[in-house]
């Protein structure tokens, strides 16, 4: 598991991981499932994905970087699972909820976007272990944008034929207003 092999790094350059708290939910409408999925799934673990990917390429530190590999690929999964759940949702939502989940994914982006935007304070002596994240979804829209997809070394989504997952999460942030163009195929 991840979190062993995160724990132990954090605590080798002198953190201490927080245990995860998880409350139960009582069982849910799709609409509200489908909605934290189109925002955590879709949009958080796609962006995790590429971080991951990001980190096991270019972390100075050999057991950061071995640890981010398999991280890559395990987030990669759980981003492919989240778009595979929200293709299956959306095929028995309305209009209209299709509506408001495309809206939720592109306020999530812009969310992101705006998180990113504001550099990290790793105070006066970061660890070099990691690398320094200048903005991963900047430069994947730069790169995005100037190569074709079937160029692309990040995940793909194996159900959703060889669309990157990282650039429909652009797409979803690029995408006019609702129902003005179609995101999925």
């Amino acid at each position: 598991m991840h979190t062993d092999v995160t724990g132990r790094i954090a605590r080798r350059f002198g953190a201490t991981p927080q245990r995860p708290v998880v409350t139960a939910l009582p069982l849910r409408p799709l609409l509200d499932v489908a909605l934290d999925n189109a925002v955590e799934g879709c949009v958080r673990e796609t962006y995790g994905a590429l971080v991951a990917h990001y980190q096991a390429l270019h972390a100075q530190d050999t057991e950061v970087r071995d640890a981010m590999v398999r991280i890559a690929e395990d987030e990669t999964r759980h981003a492919g699972l989240s778009w595979d759940i929200d293709q299956w949702a959306r095929s028995r939502l309305s209009s209209q909820e299709r509506d408001t989940l495309r809206e939720a994914q592109r306020q999530a982006v812009a969310l992101l976007r705006a998180e990113v935007a504001v550099p990290l304070d790793l105070g006066s002596s970061p660890p070099r272990a990691f690398p320094r994240l200048k903005s991963p979804l900047a430069s994947w829209t730069r790169w995005s944008r100037s190569t074709g997809p079937e160029q692309t070394l990040l995940p793909w989504s194996t159900s959703h034929e060889r669309t990157p997952m990282a650039l429909r999460l652009l797409t979803v942030a690029d995408v006019p207003a609702a129902g003005a163009g179609r995101l999925w195929p």
